[in-house]
């Protein structure tokens, strides 16, 4: 009867310890999902930013490839030069990972083409993360001290208006006009500007083509998630 009790009691306690396991398992999963979720609301906004930004790029390298360098040209490059100096950010739910790892629930989910999704998601999340943080070190330790030394700050389009302007700063001018003299020094530094808007791109192409990827992992993940464990 001893040995029959203390039975009892042992698959009494592994059944609970399992159906907490479970919960807890269900837990993660919807949170993971909810950061998922988030995550393609935030690729679709960087997506859409990007999509303008390369039009912007197109428009930038229109102007840079007419080889007669006078004020219609350079009038079109200023309008345009924004491009260079507006990196972004990418933020995804790493935190959400990083709990269910480190905290050993990992172990939870058995689907092994589930975690192995999950793993290849935050690598690709990882890469575009050091992707964006050299753009805006090459933007940061390249392009703005360049274009503070040959370009007027106050004629270029901000995405964001913090700059101080110069008194007497008129919006009207931005995209239509140069510095007087401007095209006297153009060709002493225009190879260096041309090789500085090609490496912009780079900079930006790449990680552009990884959210697209890391979007489709993401719905795929979500659906999977919801799938495998009845998810609402």
């Amino acid at each position: 009867m001893l040995f029959l009790a203390v039975t009892l009691g042992f698959l009494v306690e592994n059944k609970r310890e399992h159906n907490l396991e479970h919960q807890r398992l269900i837990r993660f999963a919807n949170q993971l999902v909810r950061g998922l979720e988030r995550d393609t609301i935030q690729q679709n906004a960087i997506i859409g930013i990007l999509n303008e930004k390369e039009m912007t790029f197109d428009s930038l390298r229109h102007f840079l490839a007419i080889p007669k360098d006078d004020s219609v040209k350079w009038i079109g490059i200023y309008k345009y030069l924004y491009a260079l100096e507006n990196p972004f950010r990418y933020t995804y739910q790493k935190p959400v990972f990083d709990q269910i790892n480190y905290s050993g629930s990992l172990r939870l989910f058995t689907n092994d083409h589930i975690v192995d999704s999950l793993m290849d998601y935050i690598y690709t999340g990882t890469i575009i993360e050091w992707q964006t943080n050299a753009e805006i070190e090459f933007i940061s330790n390249s392009i703005m001290p360049f274009l503070s030394l040959h370009f007027d700050k106050n004629l270029v389009l901000q995405r964001f208006d913090t700059h101080i302007k110069k008194p007497g700063w008129d919006s009207t001018k931005v995209g239509q006009t140069i510095p007087p003299g401007f095209l006297n020094h153009v060709a002493e530094w225009k190879p260096v500007f041309e090789n500085l808007v090609i490496t912009a791109r780079e900079k930006y192409e790449l990680p552009y083509l990884n959210i697209l990827e890391e979007r489709e992992k993401a719905v795929i993940l979500i659906s999977s998630l919801k799938k495998e464990y009845h998810l609402e």
